[in-house]
């Protein structure tokens, strides 16, 4: 069990550090213009909450006495629980609206009707929501509370979980499902577009080399490169974003259809496959930022080359000698 403590608990660490360093490497750009920031912050601040929601609930438990931490689950694990899925949920929730956006500008690109004081009233409004989604289960007579000893987000009686809860276990899938599938449609529209725009080049230059001396090539857009590498980067952190919880929900999904066969598995074999599961939700936002997004990943690597020789974003003075 140690090593389950020190291993999973070393991840969820790390993946703090990690976090606050993309939040501090994106807050310091004087050009925020690039990339999707409120997306950002909103992802980075929720995936953190939820990892350390994690490695109260689930990981240091692991070192606790069976008293000890019924005690305390008594004391506050339900509440614990409503704080820590509703930051997970509401990364379900940002990728709609990342979805929406990237849509509505591929349709109207001139448009006006996105702008980040809307989006951040959309983000709360959500948030709202989802809060008052989860507070009805939680003030009922059957709250959700997460129980470490056997591996399971269980209600506090013996009756039958709230409907609500009922339904967000089953269905919550759907908007990865939703979203993904609107990812699709627009990577295949951009691909089809691009493809167009490409023969629509060869064809002028031919034109051009029929009828002059001047070879110069038509541009392929004329979007600014700030505006391009927004759109860019808010597709790409909706589609990782959305495949990433597509693909957890799913193996939570086929975990509750094959219950015993889990079960029937080792205990040893079971918290592995249950502690490497919970622990990817903490390295969500290296996935996104670090390995899915090159832009964001080149910032991130110049941060620790500075910080590795010394400087912290300024130059470092140096001492004249002067000879008499």
């Amino acid at each position: 069990m140690v090593q389950f403590f020190l291993v999973f608990g070393f991840i969820n660490l790390t993946s703090l550090l990690f976090n606050a360093l993309v939040f501090h490497v994106i807050y310091k750009q004087v050009d925020k213009s690039k990339f999707p920031t409120i997306y950002i912050y909103n992802t980075i601040i929720a995936n953190s909450m939820d990892t350390f929601l994690i490695l109260i609930t689930f990981i240091i438990p692991i070192v606790l006495d069976d008293k000890v931490y019924f005690e305390f689950r008594r004391f506050a694990g339900s509440s614990l629980t409503i704080v820590g899925t509703f930051f997970y949920e509401h990364i379900f929730y940002l990728t709609i609206l990342m979805t929406l956006q990237r849509a509505h500008s591929i349709k109207r690109p001139a448009s006006k009707l996105v702008t980040d004081r809307r989006v951040w009233l959309v983000c709360s409004g959500f948030g709202v929501i989802s809060l008052i989604i989860l507070i009805i289960p939680f003030l009922s007579s059957c709250p959700v509370n997460i129980n470490q000893r056997n591996l399971s987000f269980q209600g506090d009686c013996h009756e039958e979980i709230h409907p609500i809860t009922a339904i967000q276990n089953n269905y919550l899938i759907l908007i990865p499902v939703i979203t993904m599938s609107i990812n699709a449609i627009v990577l295949l529209y951009l691909a089809a577009k691009r493809g167009e725009a490409l023969r629509r080049r060869r064809l002028n230059i031919v034109s051009i080399s029929s009828t002059s001396n001047v070879h110069q090539l038509p541009p392929l857009a004329t979007r600014s490169k700030s505006r391009q590498s927004f759109d860019r980067c808010l597709l790409l952190h909706s589609t990782i974003t959305t495949s990433f919880l597509f693909l957890y929900e799913l193996t939570g999904l086929l975990l509750r259809v094959f219950v015993k066969d889990f079960l029937a598995l080792s205990e040893t074999v079971r918290r592995f496959i249950f502690y490497s599961r919970v622990s990817t939700i903490s390295l969500l936002c290296f996935l996104l930022y670090f390995v899915g997004t090159p832009a964001i990943r080149k910032l991130i690597l110049q941060k620790v080359l500075n910080l590795l020789k010394g400087k912290a974003g300024h130059r470092t003075p140096t001492t004249t000698t002067v000879l008499v």
